[in-house]
């Protein structure tokens, strides 16, 4: 029994090590406010901040947080068609000003990556709505 403790702690701990030491990235922004913290499941997560500083002020910031290794990757901001609503008394506003869009990709992490979006608005009485999401690949078990 003791032996398949130690085991079962190994595997956890390898299976599980990268995100142990993985940065804390909710506390990367100096003079912003958590809003909300969403958990999509296990692998991916998006925290929501308002905050007055700019788009590269906040990028910077966050860079310094991940620390060394981690640029920018290629990737351009999904593309999502429109969804057509019709009918609500208050409709949604017809356009959001992206202020700034990046993924953070690191090959110490291959299969995370952090995506950093700032919107121009004042949901949060604040200049800028900011998206962090944690964009992680699910386990693949063998022969699947």
């Amino acid at each position: 029994m003791k032996k398949l403790l130690i085991i079962l702690s190994l595997l956890i701990e390898v299976t599980h090590g990268q995100e142990a030491d993985f940065p804390d990235i909710a506390r990367s922004f100096k003079n912003a406010k958590l809003i909300s913290t969403t958990e999509i499941d296990p692998f991916n997560k998006v925290l929501s901040f308002g905050s007055n500083e700019t788009y590269q002020a906040l990028k910077a910031q966050l860079l310094a947080t991940l620390g060394a290794g981690w640029s920018e990757s290629k990737e351009k901001e999904p593309t999502r068609p429109k969804p057509q609503i019709t009918g609500l008394k208050n409709p949604p506003p017809t356009k959001v000003i992206s202020e700034g869009n990046t993924v953070l990709i690191s090959g110490d992490y291959p299969d995370t990556k952090v995506r950093l979006t700032v919107f121009k608005d004042s949901i949060f009485k604040t200049k800028y709505s900011i998206l962090l999401a944690i964009e992680r690949k699910k386990s693949q078990k063998k022969g699947s």
